[in-house]
């Protein structure tokens, strides 16, 4: 999931997850790491449900996702805590596929270990999260705690900012960059299907207007508006006709607002106000069913 595109289902995955771990919180285990300033070392923690540290360690000469290994491997040797999070997706796809680091490797060498789950947690939500403790927020801190402790050198490098959810995969690369671009959000649920396509049609400047019609049927169509006599293109229908201009409503910036907002009320308005547009116009869309009034 995106850090900054699915901010919402983010969210809602930790929520639940905290709600979860509520109902068995001392098999709990929350796990990261924090690197000494800009070097290559790592300082690792677990803690358990009430934030206090169960184990730790400094890792040396390696990468973030190593060191975030390193963390779940020492949540490992732990027999009683078998639910273990990590903000880290790359750690815990290296457990899950079964390649993880050689540092990892070390920590559970000659070990004998029980049946654990590992499960990824996002990351940078915020201490609180509707109204539950956010564990992998504290876990954090203590990791940086830990780095505080090395000196002045550490300290006055500790707010190098971290990247956690790099991509990996070639859905998420490309998902990533068409997110980047899109100008428009996709229709909202509530709308059907004709006014999803609707919508479309609306975001992309391709709704059905007097002057399109008129160039692709001249003798059936004319360009001109039949109120004030000017050329009727999409703009001219929908806000720029001088008739209309007694209706606060119909401003260019509303319009805009709309098109690119994903909230129901204004994807539906905009939808409504194409509707009534065409119908007073004369323009037939048996394609597209009257919206219904929005709640």
């Amino acid at each position: 999931m995106h850090p900054q595109h699915n901010e919402g289902r983010r969210r809602a995955r930790a929520i639940a997850i905290l709600k979860k771990i509520k109902d068995d919180p001392q098999s709990v285990c929350f796990v990261d790491a924090a690197q000494y300033g800009r070097s290559s070392h790592y300082a690792v923690v677990a803690i358990d449900n009430r934030g206090h540290i169960i184990s730790s360690a400094s890792v040396t000469g390696t990468t973030s996702s190593k060191a975030e290994q390193v963390a779940i491997a020492l949540a490992l040797l732990d027999d009683k805590r078998t639910q273990i999070y990590s903000d880290s997706r790359s750690a815990v796809r290296a457990f899950a596929s079964g390649s993880i680091a050689k540092e990892a490797h070390d920590v559970l060498k000659n070990r004998t270990i029980n049946m654990h789950t590992i499960t990824w947690f996002p990351a940078h939500l915020g201490q609180n999260l509707d109204s539950l403790t956010n564990l992998n927020d504290i876990a954090h801190s203590q990791a940086r705690v830990l780095t505080l402790r090395a000196g002045g050198e550490a300290l006055s490098l500790c707010r190098v900012q971290e990247f956690r959810d790099t991509l990996f995969t070639f859905n998420e690369f490309t998902k990533h960059f068409y997110l980047e671009r899109r100008v428009f959000p996709p229709p909202h649920k509530k709308l059907t299907r004709p006014q999803a396509m609707t919508l479309r049609m609306l975001q992309t400047n391709s709704y059905p207007n007097l002057a399109f019609m008129h160039c692709l049927f001249p003798s059936d169509f004319s360009s001109q508006c039949p109120r004030c006599r000017g050329t009727c293109d999409l703009e001219h229908m929908l806000w720029r006709c001088p008739s209309l201009r007694g209706d606060k409503d119909l401003t260019e910036q509303k319009w805009s607002s709309a098109l690119k907002s994903s909230e129901y009320q204004h994807q539906i308005w905009a939808v409504q106000r194409a509707c009534d547009a065409a119908v007073r116009l004369g323009l037939t869309v048996p394609t597209w069913e009257r919206p219904a009034v929005s709640p």
